[in-house]
């Protein structure tokens, strides 16, 4: 399905480069290495994780400190929370879905260790606050997927993905989807599950390399309407070719950028991360809402956050042992996964970024191909505006909340507070709005350019925590209204009436 790219990954699977002075936590030069390295045997639909950890620090005086590390090392929660502008979370409680491969049975207790460390709210399974569900090719089972294989980090990825996830939306409930395999058909499916079991954001944890044969099929476990599924662009730089599922006409594509505090303007600076996938892709149609000027068909990165491992992000995770300092595009996926859900822009989709482009932190250096490329410098050199490495750039939650859903989805049906596995209930698919308007839900058809369009379903989900209709969102009727901060009392007196209207219909046959 995919070219195996395996001699263009090989050079990147362990890296050993200076630690930045702010953020890496440790001095020295960090050793890198690819959670998920390229194997000799690979196969095309072969998906790899593509996170990265620093397995060690090189010190001055030549001694080694090696993983794990006793103390949290790179930015934890909160710094990203200030990094990134983010509004204290609000009452809503929005699902937000993470797609892996494999089974970790640590993932509960690591949650906890990594939000006692920040001091976020407690979330377990048996407060319905965390589910985990199994997919395999035909779509959810009860049977636990295998663990990691050996010489693959899974285990890390999962935590990173759900831990860095969690660290932008800590209000949100968390549904973590374990594919049985590293197949892209388990793990494709397992997006599938996610978006059944009411996941309104989705962070993918996975990409490789497409090729002319990609099928045109495979668009359909990202078709999801009103729904916002995040894939991290790839960590092969420029020259490593654009990743799909990061080039889909559904996601929103996430780069990397290296992070680093400052002393001035918002206290952050931010360059593009020099191996941060980019590009324009070779088969999939370039969405309407794309309008950047030389790529033909879908270009790659949407927006970014922090993936350099060497400006790195804590997470914990004990079966290595404790904590680890970690990046890759994965990490900027589910950093922006947990933002959108937080902020109640989730439900808008891949295009949010392209209509309010103002509401992104630019990235305006760096490059992820020394060397230069074709046919436009803008593919892989971050500058003034959009380009390939960093998108739009990187949330700013300020500039973006206006923008948000006042019930940012919440009261989701279809999870509940069992064992490991999801409830059957259905999901809440409400549709939804921002101020620009625009419908989207169950009933919401589909474009060819990937943006939802017509009325959705206004209705409640079922299942034991199923919500209230969506009043805030947009409704068969076509209103359009925008509820960022709940409704006004002009918008309320015209439900009123319109209510007052419908009940004397009613009574008079009318």
């Amino acid at each position: 399905m995919k070219t195996n790219l395996l001699a263009s990954f090989i050079s990147a699977s362990l890296l050993v480069t200076p630690s930045a002075a702010a953020g890496a936590g440790t001095s020295g030069q960090a050793v890198v290495a690819d959670l998920c390295p390229p194997a000799a045997g690979d196969t095309p639909t072969r998906e790899r994780c593509l996170g990265k950890q620093v397995t060690a620090f090189v010190q001055s005086d030549g001694s080694v400190r090696r993983i794990p590390f006793a103390t949290p090392k790179g930015y934890g929660a909160t710094d990203l929370r200030t990094a990134y502008a983010m509004p204290a979370p609000g009452a809503a409680t929005p699902t937000l879905g993470i797609v892996v491969a494999y089974h970790y049975s640590g993932l509960e207790a690591d949650l906890a260790a990594y939000r006692t460390q920040y001091g976020l709210a407690a979330c377990s399974s048996a407060s319905g606050c965390l589910t985990v569900a199994y997919a395999d090719n035909n779509g959810q089972t009860s049977t636990v997927p295998p663990p990691s294989p050996a010489g693959e980090g899974w285990d890390v990825q999962e935590m990173l993905s759900t831990e860095l996830a969690a660290a932008m939306c800590p209000e949100c409930k968390l549904l973590v989807v374990e594919a049985e395999s590293e197949q892209d058909n388990s793990l494709y499916v397992a997006v599938d599950v996610a978006v059944q079991l009411g996941a309104r954001s989705i962070a993918l944890s996975y990409g490789s390399p497409e090729s002319s044969t990609t099928p045109a099929t495979l668009e359909t476990h990202f078709n999801h309407p009103g729904v916002l599924i995040v894939a991290p662009a790839g960590d092969g730089g420029y020259a490593g070719q654009p990743q799909y599922p990061a080039t889909s006409a559904f996601t929103l594509s996430v780069g990397g950028t290296t992070l680093s505090m400052s002393t001035g303007g918002r206290g952050w600076t931010e360059t593009a991360w020099s191996s941060t996938g980019s590009g324009c892709s070779a088969v999939i149609a370039k969405p309407a809402w794309q309008n950047d000027p030389s790529c033909t068909k879908r270009m790659t990165a949407d927006v970014a956050a922090v993936a350099d491992p060497n400006t790195g992000l804590a997470v914990y995770d004990s079966n290595a042992g404790g904590w680890s300092q970690v990046g890759g595009t994965t990490s900027a996926a589910a950093i922006v996964a947990g933002a959108f859900a937080s902020l109640g822009v989730a439900e808008q989709g891949p295009s949010f970024p392209w209509a309010h482009s103002s509401a992104f932190y630019d990235v305006t250096s760096g490059n992820n191909d020394s060397a230069g490329c074709a046919p436009d410098a803008y593919y892989c050199t971050a500058a003034t505006g959009y380009d390939g490495p960093s998108g739009w750039g990187t949330p700013n939650g300020t500039a973006i909340a206006p923008f948000g859903q006042s019930d940012a989805g919440a009261g989701d049906g279809g999870m509940n507070a069992g064992d490991a596995g999801a409830s059957e209930g259905g999901a809440h698919d409400d549709g939804g709005s921002g101020p620009d308007g625009g419908g989207g839900g169950t009933d919401a058809s589909m474009a060819a350019d990937g943006s939802s369009s017509g009325g959705g379903s206004a209705g409640g989900g079922s299942g034991s925590d199923a919500g209230s209709p969506a009043s805030a969102s947009s409704s068969s009727s076509g209103c359009g209204c925008s509820f960022a901060h709940g409704p006004s009392a002009s918008a309320w007196l015209a439900m009123a009436v319109a209510f007052g209207l419908l009940l004397r219909r009613r009574r008079t046959g009318d």
